[in-house]
């Protein structure tokens, strides 16, 4: 009992650890997303946004030119979307203006101080954004100098564009829309209070400029609490993550903050409908775990008998295999050379016993004693015939269907068996095989005697080599398994795999092998619809290649 009242404490711990665990990881991988998702958009709105303004700017341009010829026109062009239209004197005092009719009316105003007005004085078109000195409303100033007929400026035409209008359509916007000027000026923004306010303090030397040309009036042009990093900006005790977008118009910079709490709110909303869905989710399973528990507890006396049968049945196949893996590894050897050997011990039987009696007939009638001069001669007979005798030894080996074999498995018990007899001769192998296995369709005993030959053949050549060495590799390439055994000594003496394929080709001094092996090994291949080749190495030594048909779904 205490042990249980113990354990449902720690039991509600590990389920609040986990439980907060869970939402870390949703938070953190859901805000990752959706900042991905906002990073990627904020780019493209505030270049739209940024393309707005800079038409929105240009579509009056013309309009100072136009006036510039005959500034009688600007009654009649008053309709258009402009706030105000006006002429000033080379002296700088409005002699015309759209809103002469108005309160606050421009005519009789002096602007000499406005920057627009001195460039357009100097010949050039102006362009200056300003907070109005007499309407106290801000706007975008274009004016253009107008010329009599020998040339000489005798006046500037101007039109003040408003902005409210594009301040308005940001009003809908989710996010804060500002543009500064070069110095960090804001000169719109979506909420007011951070107009005319700047990104940093301003040098002595631009607000004394700013204040010379009264483009803010009497705004302060205080600081804001702005600190900006890595894409993202601190307002206020607020995050946002910005975006810049640039206007070429006065080098002026738009801004696009994005407040993060709607991304944290959007988070949150989806980490709701994800813990919603797994409790739902949870008492469905549950349910069912209990059904089924119920279900297991009812058959679990059945299956505890049936399970023995099952373990019982299992060790009598494993023996079983075990049995035939023998049985296959004896067939394998014979099947390539029965048909051939009992071709070779037939033909040769009868010929070498004759030759044997007619060696003991002809010793009889010359009388001369055993071992003399058909000594030499009758032990070459006695050689063929054991050779014969051992012959005798292969038979055809029983079939087995064919499996799925992973070439690795192969290699590993082909190393085993050669295992000794490496290290006895002292020549290391090393393997080179990818992680995921390599798989053909076949008998594994089989192919573990083409790679034993292989081998053999290679402990072979390099058995006069200073440093003799082995290396197997495995590989996949085009559909095909690959096998490739390389040595590094005398290699294959101009004789390609056709001549070291065939039966009794060897390179071996005499006693020391049949030649069987390769035509063995060939055989065995050629039933696994598989190939086998051959060449010298770069350097030195042999590399013989296997290809079998590769196995890519179990």
């Amino acid at each position: 009992m205490k042990n249980d009242a113990l354990r449902r404490p720690l039991r509600i711990l590990a389920l609040l650890v986990s439980v907060t665990a869970l939402f870390s990881v949703l938070y953190a991988v859901l805000m990752g997303v959706f900042l991905r998702q906002a990073s990627e958009a904020a780019p493209i709105k505030a270049q739209a946004i940024a393309e707005s303004i800079e038409l929105a700017l240009a579509r009056l341009d013309h309009l100072p030119f136009v006036l510039s010829q005959d500034p009688k026109l600007a009654t009649a062009l008053s309709t258009l979307n402009a706030e105000v239209i006006y002429v000033m004197s080379p002296a700088g005092e409005t002699i015309a203006a759209s809103n002469y009719d108005q309160v606050g009316s421009f005519v009789g105003r002096s602007y000499f101080f406005r920057p627009y007005f001195q460039t357009a004085l100097n010949g050039n078109v102006g362009h200056f954004f300003a907070v109005g000195a007499t309407t106290g409303r801000p706007g975008y100033f274009v004016a253009e100098p107008v010329r009599n007929q020998q040339g000489t400026i005798s006046g500037v035409v101007v039109i003040k564009l408003g902005l409210n209008s594009l301040t308005d359509a940001w009003a809908d916007t989710e996010e804060e829309v500002w543009v500064t000027t070069a110095e960090g000026i804001v000169l719109t923004a979506k909420t007011p209070a951070h107009r005319y306010r700047t990104l940093a303090p301003l040098s002595a030397a631009t607000r004394s400029i700013v204040d010379e040309q009264r483009q803010f009036a009497d705004a302060p042009l205080e600081p804001l609490d702005w600190k900006a990093e890595n894409g993202r900006v601190a307002l206020n005790g607020q995050t946002y993550l910005a975006t810049t977008a640039s206007l070429s118009r006065d080098n002026w910079t738009l801004h696009l903050l994005t407040d993060l709490r709607g991304i944290r709110a959007e988070v949150f909303w989806y980490i709701g409908v994800a813990f919603a869905a797994i409790l739902l989710l949870g008492g469905i399973a549950m349910s069912y775990r209990s059904s089924q528990l119920r279900s297991a507890l009812h058959h679990s006396n059945a299956d505890r008998e049936r399970l023995s049968i099952e373990i019982e049945e299992r060790r009598l196949a494993q023996s079983q295999l075990q049995d035939a893996q023998t049985e296959l590894a004896r067939n394998s050897r014979l099947a390539a050379l029965g048909q051939l050997c009992a071709s070779i011990t037939h033909e040769l039987g009868q010929p070498i016993s004759a030759m044997q009696n007619y060696l003991t007939a002809a010793e009889i009638q010359s009388g001369a004693a055993p071992g003399g001069v058909n000594a030499n001669l009758s032990g070459l007979v006695a050689r063929m015939q054991n050779i014969t005798e051992q012959l005798r030894f292969f038979a055809t080996p029983a079939r087995r269907e064919p499996e799925i074999v992973s070439l690795q498995d192969v290699v590993a018990e082909a190393s085993k068996l050669m295992e000794h007899t490496l290290k006895d001769a002292n020549v290391p192998l090393t393997v080179t095989a990818p992680d995921q296995p390599i798989r053909f369709k076949g008998v594994q005993h089989r192919m573990e005697q083409v790679v034993v030959n292989l081998l053999r053949n290679a402990l072979h050549a390099t058995q006069d080599m200073p440093s003799p060495k082995i290396h197997i590799g495995i590989s996949a390439a085009d559909n095909k398994a690959i096998l490739s055994v390389t040595d590094n000594g005398y290699g294959l003496k101009e004789k390609s795999i056709s001549d070291l394929s065939e039966p009794f080709m060897t390179t071996k001094s005499s006693g020391e092998g049949m030649g069987l092996g390769l035509a063995i090994s060939a055989q065995i291949i050629k039933d696994h619809d598989g190939a086998i080749a051959a060449k010298n190495g770069n350097d030195c030594g042999a590399q013989f290649d296997v290809t079998l048909p590769l196995v890519t779904k179990l």
